[in-house]
């Protein structure tokens, strides 16, 4: 709701009233079935299927007219770039980028239109409806995280994203990161081995907040996808002049040479299911990257394919970084 609305203010900003009234439209059915399921919860209406799930179905559609004005919206960018004399150099970009939204955003718009149809269905049992409804919940979810991917590099490529670039306490930041992942590694019985800087205080100059949540926590959660039941994680930093050396290693499945090339690509996205079936948007390491870049860092990466190595293999990044001092 609140995209649809800030969305809605953008368009307005913008002059843009037919994707203006768009944006209100997904809001305000969102809105009238949010109030529908509400008085039924208050015995005010009668309890039906379409009552009872009212605020999902609002919610489903509202993504859907959301992914497809993102759609119409970059088609419409294409072409007005493609009538201008930058033709040449960012059309078979922005033509790529159009073909990578409307693949990922179509997938999940199916996976929820397929549900929806079933659940029209007469007969249908309350399991197979608490079923459909949660899948359909998962892939707007995965479309709410594209758009939010696709915002979030849009910004860092129009230098848009306000950034605070302040001396970041990696062992701070490492315990941060223990306590977000503790779950997800639990659940894979993953373990996760990080640097004891306790004699030492270890800075980079960087945003706390991007850092954190969008370079680390990429890459970590790539590494538990890719990682086996049982696997470990090692994370090292050293300081090496004004640089600090950054290192996050897995014994995972690797990567392949194929895709090597291409993931921190925001165009050629290729995303993989992990070992335990797990899925992502294929947007996380690009951003990862983004933010490096920002913070006038670099990263790399070297990986051995379990298929070509199969006694050794996994994927370790690296991350450079500025050195900072905490005194200044």
């Amino acid at each position: 709701a609140g995209t649809s609305l800030f969305a809605a203010a953008y368009g307005l900003y913008k002059k843009e009233p037919a994707y203006e009234k768009s944006y209100l439209l997904g809001f305000g059915t969102y809105i009238i079935l949010a109030v529908i399921w509400t008085l039924q919860n208050q015995g005010v209406l009668p309890s039906n299927w379409w009552t009872a799930n009212g605020i999902i179905i609002g919610e489903i559609i509202q993504n859907a007219v959301v992914s497809y004005v993102v759609l119409v919206r970059m088609n419409s960018f294409l072409v007005d770039v493609a009538s201008s004399g930058e033709a040449k150099q960012y059309e078979e970009k922005l033509s790529s980028l159009v073909r990578v939204l409307s693949h990922d955003l179509s997938n999940y718009l199916t996976v929820i239109i397929f549900n929806s149809r079933h659940l029209a269905r007469q007969g249908i049992t309350p399991n197979e409806v608490g079923a459909r409804l949660e899948t359909i919940s998962r892939a707007a979810n995965k479309q709410a995280e594209i758009i939010d991917s696709i915002r979030q590099l849009r910004e860092l490529e129009a230098n848009k994203t306000s950034l605070n670039l302040v001396p970041v306490d990696l062992d701070e930041l490492f315990r941060n990161l223990r306590d977000i992942f503790a779950r997800i590694f639990n659940d894979k019985e993953l373990k996760l081995v990080t640097p004891k800087l306790d004699n030492e205080t270890l800075c980079v100059l960087a945003d706390q907040h991007s850092l954190l949540n969008h370079v680390f926590s990429n890459i970590l959660s790539n590494a538990a996808k890719f990682s086996p039941k049982g696997g470990e994680i090692q994370v090292c930093a050293n300081a090496s002049g004004k640089i600090v050396i950054i290192e996050i290693k897995d014994s995972g499945i690797g990567i392949p040479e194929n895709i090597k090339s291409k993931i921190f690509n925001s165009i050629a996205i290729t995303p993989r299911t992990g070992t335990n079936g797990e899925k992502g948007t294929g947007y996380g390491l690009t951003i990862a990257k983004s933010y490096v870049d920002a913070f006038g860092g670099k990263i790399s990466v070297n990986s051995k394919c379990k298929d070509d190595f199969p006694n050794d293999h996994g994927t370790t990044f690296i991350i450079e970084l500025k050195r900072a001092s905490l005194r200044g």
